[in-house]
């Protein structure tokens, strides 16, 4: 069931009160991926965590960013599902993008398999990544069990030299858009030219 932002709600309030961390995971990925959300969501809910997750009726763009960006203050980390949907997706981009500007930890679950996620990286995608370990799983049942191991190793002293690096790397992130944006306006004026 899902209530408000779309949260998963399943009733175990016991065990989200028994978590040492009140805050949320959100789970961003692709709508053509909602199904296996769901499902990690379900058992990360099960093991204690509390989760968010996206409706995938939220398909308008600003009521998804909305919810997202009024939700960042509780988020204690986002996985994001790494599909051949969501690797193209603007929402998972934009929310990727996003916890990386406000420092919130990110896990990236490769559910492609290596070969085929290598193919289908862009340099947007790899300088995003370089931040953090890819977790290759072969289902949501695998990825939560290799996540539930990996968040509960970040203690409160990791996720501060994580917070330091993270830093470094937005202001590095912000140069390279503005270098990206530079390259774009470059090739436009060189089209108008010829």
């Amino acid at each position: 069931m899902l209530g408000r932002f779309g949260q998963h709600d399943r009733g175990i309030e016991g065990l989200r009160s028994m978590s040492p961390n009140p805050k949320k995971l959100f789970v961003s990925h692709a709508s053509e991926d909602h199904e296996v959300a769901l499902e990690l969501s379900r058992y990360l809910e099960q093991d204690g965590f509390r989760t968010f997750i996206t409706s995938t009726a939220m398909a308008d763009d600003i009521d998804r960013t909305a919810n997202l960006y009024e939700s960042v203050t509780e988020l204690r980390a986002v996985i994001i599902l790494l599909t051949p949907h969501s690797l193209s997706d603007e929402h998972v981009k934009r929310e990727t993008n996003l916890a990386i500007e406000n420092g919130i930890p990110i896990y990236p679950v490769n559910l492609s398999g290596e070969e085929q996620l290598k193919t289908l990286l862009t340099p947007e995608w790899r300088y995003w990544l370089s931040i953090t370990q890819i977790l290759t799983c072969k289902d949501s049942r695998e990825a939560f069990r290799k996540l539930r191991v990996r968040i509960s190793a970040d203690s409160a002293s990791n996720m501060e030299i994580d917070s330091v690096a993270r830093q470094s790397i937005i202001g590095s992130w912000r140069a390279f858009e503005s270098l990206f944006e530079q390259i774009e306006i470059a090739k436009m004026s060189h089209s108008i030219i010829d």
